[in-house]
């Protein structure tokens, strides 16, 4: 099978030359150009797993080699070689950061609304006092809230028997865990809503910041990057 498949390529190739430092083939009065080839990305999830490999010069020379790495967004970076000689690159890595389930956007009731506070958000002050207010509110309190479509009260329990009207705190200001963990987690304002479900109180949050988080991670992540890759010849892009 070998030998029959050599004959064919021989039989086929008619000529094969150079044109400055490119290599073609004219294969069945077809032109082909033999394209140098590159290396493909393997995969890992950490930020300080990246440092310790480009540090480790592992795959290529650092005092020859240049490589660029590319912040794509909060939760991905690659690292890429210059063009070759056919306007390809080599790709070494591709950092994807393995990220919890943060549900926004969505009504929850209450105790799937605890849960994912305490879950997948950055403990703070703030997240404590949200956490204190909707574990004090009235099951019943959200059929009779007061709602201007921009503030919300409703009857929250304040001790053991005493219970008052309360306004929603509004925005909250929050640390989901939306990038990799090697650094701060950006903070970001939300909406709280309340309204009545069918099996009670549900909660939900909505973002309230444009994106701006999306823009401070990428920032972060090329800081750390900066102070922690000993290694020359390396060009980060955010």
């Amino acid at each position: 099978m070998l030998k029959e498949a050599m004959q064919y390529l021989i039989s086929t190739v008619d000529r094969h030359y150079m044109v400055g430092d490119r290599d073609f083939l004219i294969v069945n009065e077809h032109l082909h150009e033999v394209e140098e080839p590159t290396a493909g990305p393997f995969s890992i999830a950490t930020l300080s797993g990246l440092v310790d490999y480009l540090n480790a010069d592992f795959d290529t020379d650092a005092e020859e080699v240049k490589l660029s790495v590319v912040v794509e967004d909060h939760a991905r970076v690659k690292v890429m070689g210059q063009l070759n000689q056919n306007a390809n690159r080599d790709q070494y890595v591709s950092v994807k950061a393995e990220l919890p389930d943060v549900t926004l956007g969505k009504y929850l009731n209450l105790e799937e609304f605890n849960v994912q506070m305490q879950s997948v958000f950055v403990p703070t002050d703030e997240r404590v006092n949200l956490l204190s207010f909707v574990g004090n509110i009235k099951s019943e309190s959200v059929r009779n809230q007061s709602d201007n479509g921009i503030t919300q009260q409703v009857e929250v329990r304040q001790g053991i028997a005493t219970v008052e009207k309360a306004p929603v705190p509004n925005p909250v200001h929050l640390k989901p865990f939306r990038t990799f963990t090697e650094i701060v987690q950006p903070e970001s304002a939300f909406v709280l809503r309340l309204r009545e479900g069918r099996d009670g109180v549900e909660a939900a949050l909505f973002e309230a910041d444009g994106g701006a988080w999306r823009n401070e991670a990428r920032q972060s992540i090329a800081k750390y990057l900066k102070e922690n890759i000993a290694r020359k010849n390396v060009t980060i892009l955010s």
